[in-house]
């Protein structure tokens, strides 16, 4: 009887080591459940600090007005724009038992499940700021109201990443308040702070209440909400203004619009936008040693001019692509070279002691500047310019 009771009693034991304890099973999920938001964290701190870097160098142009400034902010805004297209969303470990369990204990989780969802909206919407932003810097730039304009919308972008930035500090907080297990929490902030400065200067410098977090973390969403009716309004403005701009161009009135021009120091050679330019994808290359650098992100883009550019522009007919050359013959740029081969077009011009070559093939227009980068500039900017000389 005793020995059967002490087989008994080993079995029970060798059960109770083999099963977790609930507490270790709350840890674990939570742990996972920390892992999980460090990863959103930092796809988010990516790609808000990628627009933020793309603000400060618009912000740096605003206040020096000089080309050298103007092209590095176009520069950074390609780098950075490439790079957020590229962010996939952040792939999730905590399952839906993991759920549950959380839930048991008062945690509410629901938000990683749209994790991925809210990453890709996030990450339209700043593809969609990239755009209008890039817009400006190349053409709006030129002219004092239309750039007055463009910098109401660049606070707005600026306000709006920061609200972003801050809802995410919010719910870092949150989850922490929600947590009972200290170990797990140290690593987060320990990570939070060395992979998302830019979220973890922005969490609370006390504890706060889990109802006030969540108040806190809606008054921004509906601030937002308010942001972007605003930046609507602008967009309005922008669209009113170009209409007036080209009621003055069918008037020719080219000495009003001369006088609305804004000074810009050290302009390199001009030349006329081409066809579908607003829809052009610019890439700026800096090198080193002769090699090509690896400028993936805009934090990785060296302190200097670059010395590449490559332009592409899809949708461009054969025929557009022949209009504009003829344009820049009238204008007394022709090619130094020109070869035609399986239906593409190649051309290559020195121009203003630089150079550059025109390729044009499958409805593809590319433009490769391999000296110092030009301008590309609007034809009434040239007109405006000429008029008021």
């Amino acid at each position: 009887m005793w020995k059967k009771l002490l087989t008994l009693v080993c079995l029970l034991l060798c059960v109770c080591r083999s099963v977790p304890s609930a507490a270790a099973v709350q840890e674990d999920t939570e742990t996972r459940l920390l892992n999980d938001l460090i990863v959103l964290l930092q796809r988010e701190e990516q790609i808000q600090g990628d627009m933020l870097r793309t603000l400060d160098a618009i912000g740096d142009f605003d206040r020096e007005k000089n080309w050298n400034s103007l092209l590095t902010a176009r520069a950074i805004l390609s780098v950075a724009k490439r790079h957020v297209e590229t962010r996939t969303p952040p792939e999730t470990a905590i399952t839906v038992n993991d759920e549950m369990i959380l839930l048991d204990a008062g945690i509410d989780v629901s938000f990683m499940e749209r994790a991925g969802s809210v990453f890709l909206a996030d990450r339209e919407m700043l593809m969609s700021l990239f755009s209008s932003l890039r817009y400006s810097l190349v053409l709006d730039v030129f002219f004092l109201n239309d750039w007055e304009i463009a910098m109401q919308h660049a606070r707005l972008c600026r306000e709006i990443v920061e609200m972003q930035l801050q809802y995410y500090a919010n719910l870092a907080d949150w989850t922490l308040a929600k947590i009972g297990h200290p170990e797990a929490s140290e690593t987060f902030n320990r990570l939070l702070a060395e992979h998302c400065p830019l979220i973890h200067a922005r969490q609370a410098a006390s504890p706060v209440s889990v109802t006030e977090n969540e108040e806190a973390s809606d008054a921004l969403l509906g601030k937002m909400e308010e942001l972007i009716l605003e930046d609507n309004m602008i967009t309005g403005a922008r669209k009113d203004r170009h209409n007036r701009l080209i009621e003055m161009m069918e008037s020719g009135d080219w000495k009003s619009i001369g006088g609305d021009l804004q000074p810009l120091s050290g302009m390199p050679a001009l030349l006329l936008i081409p066809p579908r330019f607003e829809m052009a994808e610019e890439r700026y290359y800096w090198t080193e040693n002769g090699e090509i650098l690896d400028t993936q992100r805009p934090d990785t883009v060296p302190d200097r001019l670059p010395e590449y550019c490559r332009v592409r522009i899809d949708g461009v007919s054969r025929k557009e692509a022949e209009a504009y050359q003829q344009t820049m013959e009238k204008a007394g740029i022709s090619p130094v070279s020109q070869k035609e081969e399986d239906g593409a077009l190649f051309l290559l011009y020195r121009y203003d002691n630089t150079s550059f070559s025109v390729e044009w093939q499958d409805d593809t227009m590319t433009f490769l500047m391999v000296d110092d980068p030009l301008c590309f500039v609007p034809i009434w900017y040239l007109l405006a310019r000429n008029a008021a000389d």
